[in-house]
């Protein structure tokens, strides 16, 4: 229930959206570089690549400052014991957008994301094992070359994702992952 209603809630607001002439929509995706912090345990923190993939809409209020919107689905994750786990979230991001000269910006907000899926070594699914969602903050820099944006972000996530208190992972585990994302304006 909670699903669909937040998909009508995002059609209405695209279609509000879609209205306004000067919102800019697109596709974009890219590589996600994962880690994840944790606490009351000693792991060695590695880096999981896996990718993000979505839809963007820019909506410019004056020449420098804006409001940039995601939404899209995302895999994060780690190690635990050297076993990959991957956690599948479809993540909405609304950030305030600062441009500098029409080709440089940066980029600050937050990212709320709502976990699909949880994927471990030997298991089907891990998902009821971790905390349904997860909030970050998100601060990036991008640069746009007439229809192309390419963006850098990093996402510090401020949810602990294992609060279930599940035997194998530890107490405290925070998502952080590093975003290298190319996009394509559509109008």
């Amino acid at each position: 229930m909670k699903k669909i209603f937040f998909a009508c809630c995002m059609l209405l607001v695209l279609n509000a959206f879609a209205q306004d002439e000067t919102v800019e929509f697109g596709v974009r995706g890219g590589l996600n570089l994962n880690s994840t912090s944790y606490e009351g345990v000693d792991y060695a923190i590695k880096t999981r690549h896996d990718f993000h993939w979505g839809v963007f809409g820019l909506k410019m209020f004056n020449e420098d400052l804006g409001m940039l919107g995601e939404l899209q689905y995302s895999k994060k994750g780690g190690f635990i014991n050297d076993e990959k786990f991957v956690l599948h979230y479809l993540a909405l991001q609304p950030m305030a957008l600062y441009d500098f000269n029409g080709i440089f910006n940066i980029q600050a907000g937050m990212e709320l994301a709502w976990l699909l899926n949880a994927d471990y070594p030997g298991t089907s699914s891990l998902k009821d094992n971790f905390n349904n969602f997860d909030y970050s903050v998100v601060l990036g820099a991008g640069m746009v070359l007439w229809r192309l944006r390419m963006d850098l972000k990093y996402l510090i996530g401020l949810t602990n994702v294992s609060d279930k208190g599940i035997p194998e992972l530890p107490t405290k585990m925070n998502n952080r992952t590093f975003q290298v994302s190319l996009g394509y304006r559509i109008n």
